[in-house]
């Protein structure tokens, strides 16, 4: 599955692709035309499964696995794969971690998870692939968060801090990385909800949205596309929150 793609071939990697979002993005981008690299950290089984299915479509697909707690990380075989298949047109840093942090402890580990997962994983992904996406005039895009400009989100001070600086590294790589590369991000609000949610805190937070509904992956990719399609677009943050902070 990683021989060379014919010249005209998009390739993008999606990390944490086994997320209902990330197997959103990579549904998306395969419906597209797009080949893919899916990157998995955990979930193995969901990554298989999804590049078995894309693979039965017609869709060259390669699976690459990190620890992006342990940056830097192993991207040995990530690297094979760009060489074998020539280039690398887009990059999606969709993985992230949600962990809370609250003010009546301070759990260094924790921090430390969160910021290497959700910033300096992203990062160093783009400074390993960099070479490949200039020579395919790439674009990358970060998944930030709607709290990284309004961190309403109680006990999640460091998620919220580390999705604000995704957001400050997106627009600096703008500059940095223009005119070759565009550098854009997608904030999602009120896609999912944490685990502990009670149909009435749902319902709560989707009253207060101009729209009164909790969004779906498939609306995060459709904006995720619609960044990729528009060349003039860069160092922007597409909020996709249905209103929530109006």
């Amino acid at each position: 599955m990683t021989t060379k793609l014919p010249s005209n071939r998009r390739v993008a990697l999606i990390t944490g692709a086994g997320s209902l979002i990330g197997t959103a993005i990579s549904e998306k981008l395969a419906s597209e035309g797009y080949h893919l690299i899916l990157h998995y950290q955990h979930a193995k089984a969901n990554v298989s499964h999804l590049a078995k299915r894309l693979r039965s479509q017609g869709i060259s697909t390669a699976v690459f696995h990190a620890d992006f707690q342990s940056v830097p990380f192993d991207c040995t075989s990530l690297i094979q794969i760009l060489k074998q298949w020539g280039q690398l047109n887009v990059l999606i840093n969709n993985a992230s971690v949600f962990l809370k942090t609250p003010c009546s402890s301070f759990e260094a580990q924790t921090w430390e998870t969160i910021f290497k997962i959700n910033v300096w994983a992203p990062y160093f992904l783009i400074h390993k692939t960099l070479k490949f996406l200039k020579r395919g005039s790439g674009c990358i895009i970060n998944l930030t968060d709607i709290y990284a400009d309004h961190p309403l989100l109680k006990d999640h001070v460091a998620y919220c801090a580390s999705k604000a600086a995704l957001k400050n590294i997106t627009q600096s790589l703008a500059v940095t990385l223009g005119p070759h590369i565009r550098v854009n991000a997608v904030a999602p609000g009120g896609i999912s909800f944490p685990s502990t949610y009670t149909k009435t805190q749902k319902k709560a937070l989707m009253e207060k949205s101009a729209l009164k509904r909790a969004g779906t992956a498939n609306e995060i990719a459709q904006a995720v596309f619609s960044l990729l399609s528009n060349s003039f677009i860069t160092g922007q943050t597409l909020r996709v929150d249905g209103g929530r902070l109006i």
